[in-house]
């Protein structure tokens, strides 16, 4: 018995060693959280904002979402974003992902009138997460665009790159100074990635500073349903022209006052992947959708393991060891390029006591450590969805996904931690993962 004993002691004491070689962030590791404008800000109407193709879409058709709400008022940020933040630092989190409204700052989609309100909106915001040493991680573009632009065919029409460059560089010109992390466009499943940095030009009256600038895509994927299974493949293709021109117009005549700067895209070099990375599929040889849509032409059939347990949302079911697969699938395909997980979270119904959600972090987050420490690959950053509770698009107020709980039946919207605050503020603290969510021979 005594020796059975020992050998159980020494067991233990090498898988505890084992473990702690892998359950760490490496050092400088970056911990975050995201939101969109139109889940989160409200004042859809307020301060001269212009609307946009989903305050469009929810005031027509408002039957097209799960219970007929609309984000009108949401999460009332426009006005609470200082709330936002004092959550952001009782967490402990170091940056902020969050979007521009396009239509906020520019109601017409085009420069011919700069709206003053929604400009220093962002400025304030922007001011105070840097006063408590928060991050901004800027998103240019999170599928809210000017209704103005939507009227004249908006993805599919080719003058889009124009808007979008004009709308680009103003923020830039605007908000580089202070912002150092861009994200051209964001879909739900991030597919690809092209990114650069903005190197400051040598003239130290020069408006430009240093920036890392991420674009993700997904060819198709559209939460917005104008887009029909016809104009998917169009639309996207603009958006992707768009984006790459914004960053490639940057070292040309298009946009000559930027001088030499985001070279690196021109060379094909990648700053960071950006990956949106919630759920997995099981996938074999076959079709699904619509012949002539992405669906179809992706040439195999999806499903999930009934084992899996789902979420209150009906696409995201909990596989945590996808997050291992996909991260070495991008980082082989993509020569081990930089990743920042710029999403990740569960859907629940609501709730203070959001335990699942709790369990969830662990396992993922075990999971891409595996693929940083025992894998090797380059991931440097990690962003929880959400902060707070939100709009969730087609579901609209149906599922949770936030940290904090909003009080969307009181006028001042109050923001309450729930348990995943604290689990996830432990383990910024900690800097790790609980052993007990690795196992030898993983």
């Amino acid at each position: 018995m005594w020796s059975l004993g020992v050998c159980m002691v020494v067991s233990l004491v090498s898988q505890s060693t084992w473990a702690a070689d892998y359950n760490t962030f490496p050092d400088g590791f970056m911990i975050g959280a995201a939101t969109a404008a139109y889940q989160v800000e409200g004042a859809w109407n307020a301060s001269g904002k212009g609307e946009n193709i989903w305050d469009h879409m929810v005031h027509t058709h408002p039957e097209w979402i799960e219970d007929n709400s609309n984000a009108d008022d949401t999460s009332n940020s426009y006005y609470h974003y200082d709330e936002d933040i004092a959550a952001l630092k009782e967490v402990g989190f170091h940056f902020y992902r969050f979007s521009i409204a396009w239509s906020r700052v520019l109601p017409n989609g085009d420069t011919s009138y700069i709206n003053q309100d929604g400009i220093d909106y962002y400025n304030n915001l922007i001011n105070g997460l840097l006063a408590d040493n928060i991050q901004p991680m800027v998103t240019l573009y999170h599928w809210d665009l000017p209704q103005a632009l939507q009227n004249v065919g908006g993805w599919v029409n080719d003058t889009m790159i124009d808007y979008f460059e004009q709308y680009a560089r103003l923020l830039f010109t605007t908000y580089g100074d202070r912002v150092s992390l861009f994200v051209i466009t964001d879909s739900k499943i991030s597919i690809a990635l092209n990114s650069n940095y903005m190197y400051p030009k040598t003239d130290s009256n020069d408006d430009v500073y240093a920036a890392t600038v991420a674009m993700q895509f997904n060819l198709g994927w559209y939460a917005h349903p104008i887009f029909s299974t016809d104009g998917d493949y169009p639309a996207v293709m603009k958006e992707i022209v768009a984006a790459s021109s914004t960053a490639q117009g940057l070292t040309s005549s298009r946009l000559p006052e930027f001088g030499d700067t985001w070279v690196n895209y021109i060379k094909g070099t990648y700053d960071f992947f950006g990956l949106n990375h919630y759920t997995s599929s099981l996938a074999s040889l076959g079709a699904d959708g619509t012949v002539g849509t992405k669906y179809n032409d992706m040439g195999v059939t999806l499903g999930i393991d009934p084992t899996w347990q789902t979420s209150a949302a009906s696409w995201l079911y909990y596989c945590p060891w996808g997050m291992r697969k996909i991260l070495n699938w991008i980082s082989k395909e993509y020569n081990n390029v930089s990743i920042i997980i710029t999403e990740n979270g569960w859907a629940d119904k609501g709730g203070l006591q959001d335990d699942f959600r709790t369990t969830y972090f662990y396992n993922y987050l075990a999971e891409m450590l595996k693929a940083i420490n025992i894998d090797k690959n380059s991931v440097i950053g990690y962003t929880v969805w959400s902060i707070i509770d939100n709009w969730e698009w087609t579901l609209g107020y149906t599922v949770k996904l936030g940290l904090y709980q909003v009080d969307f039946s009181d006028f001042n919207r109050g923001r309450t931690a729930k348990n995943s605050a604290s689990t996830m503020s432990s383990i910024i603290k900690d800097w790790s993962i609980p052993e007990e969510y690795f196992t030898e021979g993983d």
